[in-house]
């Protein structure tokens, strides 16, 4: 068997689909290249990204987002404040989350600042 070095591309198969390597598999299903690692190593790349995603994709003041964090991340906007008006925007209208995309207008004026040190 021949040495691998450090950073060599390892070529995965997953579901009869060939990846060049970890990480091209972890963009494909949306993972991160150590949880194809770990999928590897406890035999499970079979099932690798069939989990439900537990993150709730949005339209947040009419820019689509894939979760909360990166909508968060995106605008600034605290992801509590985000979580919190997800949460009752969901019980208001009696969506379940996950069906589609929550949309939602988030009001960036009177939001406090959240400097360090402050």
């Amino acid at each position: 068997m021949p040495v691998l070095e450090k950073f060599q591309p390892v070529p995965v198969k997953i579901r009869g689909t060939l990846f060049p390597s970890m990480s091209a598999a972890a963009r494909h299903f949306g993972l991160t290249p150590s949880a194809i690692q770990s999928a590897l190593n406890n035999g499970t790349l079979e099932s690798v990204g069939l989990r439900k995603q537990k993150s709730l994709p949005l339209v947040l003041n009419g820019v689509f987002y894939p979760s909360l964090n990166a909508a968060a991340r995106a605008t600034s906007i605290p992801y509590e404040t985000l979580r919190q008006k997800a949460k009752k925007e969901c019980q208001k209208r009696n969506v379940v989350p996950g069906q589609s995309p929550l949309t939602l207008t988030v009001s960036r004026s009177g939001r406090r600042s959240y400097a360090p040190g402050a």
